[in-house]
């Protein structure tokens, strides 16, 4: 390889390298944001599914205390009226006896 050669090569390679980095950095940049966005969406949707969730979860919690307190409530009405409780023939928990 001679001098005449070498020349406009190194020239040229110079000149073309650092825009082809360049354009290579901005690409994966702005895939790198693309991907981001989609992470952030993806926290974004949990934390409503999760709030969603907790509401549900208090509302369900309400209605077990609810529901435990008219247990609670007829079962104070049964045992006035004298009769003895016998879970077993009334419902399908056999070990509640």
């Amino acid at each position: 390889m001679d001098l005449q050669f070498l020349t406009p090569l190194s020239g040229f390679l110079v000149a073309v390298l650092p825009l082809l980095g360049a354009t290579a950095v901005f690409f994966i940049n702005r895939w790198d944001k693309r991907r981001q966005a989609q992470e952030d969406q993806v926290k974004d949707y949990w934390k409503e599914k999760a709030a969603d969730l907790e509401t549900e979860n208090k509302a369900l919690k309400r209605q077990i205390v609810l529901m435990e307190q008219d247990g609670a409530k007829w079962l104070a009405q049964i045992n006035r009226r004298g009769d003895k409780p016998d879970p077993p023939e009334w419902t399908h928990w056999k070990e509640a006896s």
